[in-house]
């Protein structure tokens, strides 16, 4: 694994990961793929039969968790990108380098160009739910505490991820236009 949670070679050679766009970039590859697995999940709901439908739920498998995985990235690099724009990224590298939503959004309170972004007080539930699903809702071992996904919940926070990419770019872009 490279630097700050994404690995080198996943990015341009010219490009720093001390620019924004980059980790914007990867925020932005993982919405359509949290979109193709909300999709799939919802076909495949579909497709089952009452009877198995209710021996995975009762083994706590959860078509939806790949949803929430990939939306928690999307919004991660989002936060990151904010970070990085705003020079405190790279002022302490260890500081960031880890999958809380919650205290990503926390590090932006102070710089008021990001009060656009949803607030933890507001939202508090939505990011640590979201933060839930940076690894341990993929892992067998996870803890059994794992947020319960619906075709609804799994929409929510997809949008909610789409909303912070959408947000953060806007505000990089127009810090970059002339």
């Amino acid at each position: 694994m490279g630097r700050f949670c994404m690995d080198d070679s996943q990015t341009d050679p010219d490009t720093p990961l001390s620019a924004p766009e980059v980790w914007l970039r990867k925020a932005r590859e993982d919405l359509p793929t949290a979109a193709v697995a909300l999709e799939a999940s919802i076909k495949e709901l579909s497709e089952l039969d009452a009877e198995t439908h209710e021996l995975l739920r009762s083994a706590g498998y959860n078509l939806f968790n790949a949803v929430g995985h990939h939306a928690q990235r999307a919004v991660e690099k989002a936060l990151k990108a904010a970070l990085v724009a705003e020079g405190e990224f790279m002022v302490d590298v260890r500081k960031h380098k880890h999958h809380s939503l919650v205290k990503l959004r926390n590090a932006l309170e102070k710089f008021d160009a990001w009060d656009a972004l949803p607030s933890v007080s507001k939202c508090y539930r939505t990011y640590e739910d979201l933060t839930f699903f940076a690894s341990d809702a993929m892992y067998p071992d996870g803890p059994d505490n794992t947020p319960t996904l619906t075709a609804e919940s799994a929409v929510e926070l997809l949008n909610f991820a789409k909303k912070i990419v959408n947000l953060v770019d806007a505000e990089i872009r127009r810090r970059e236009a002339p």
